[in-house]
């Protein structure tokens, strides 16, 4: 098992979102996103793409939505930018998250 007691990547598939809520699997996400294995960047920013703006303002799932943003070595330019596109894209989602205190 890997540390933190969290699951294999494999059972991934589907629980990124709900995984990004939770502490301890929050802190996980953010390992692996930091290890920059380019399968497991990709999972995650797959999972997460329709649900930025609400992770944004969770007390937990920011934390990996900032990570996304610190982790130059393992996010690809074009991964970046699909992702700035997707926060801007709503307008007034961008605006909710600016004024809630974990955007």
């Amino acid at each position: 098992m890997p540390r933190h007691n969290c699951p294999p990547p494999p059972s991934w598939k589907g629980k990124v979102v709900s995984m990004a809520m939770d502490p301890c699997n929050c802190k996980y996400l953010q390992t692996k996103i930091e290890e920059g294995n380019p399968v497991y960047v990709e999972l995650i920013l797959s999972e997460v793409k329709d649900c930025l703006h609400m992770l944004m303002t969770d007390p937990i799932g920011n934390d990996l939505i900032k990570r996304i943003f610190e982790a130059r070595r393992s996010i690809t330019w074009q991964q970046m930018d699909f992702v700035v596109y997707l926060i801007i894209s709503n307008d007034q989602k961008l605006r909710d998250v600016c004024m809630d205190n974990h955007g």
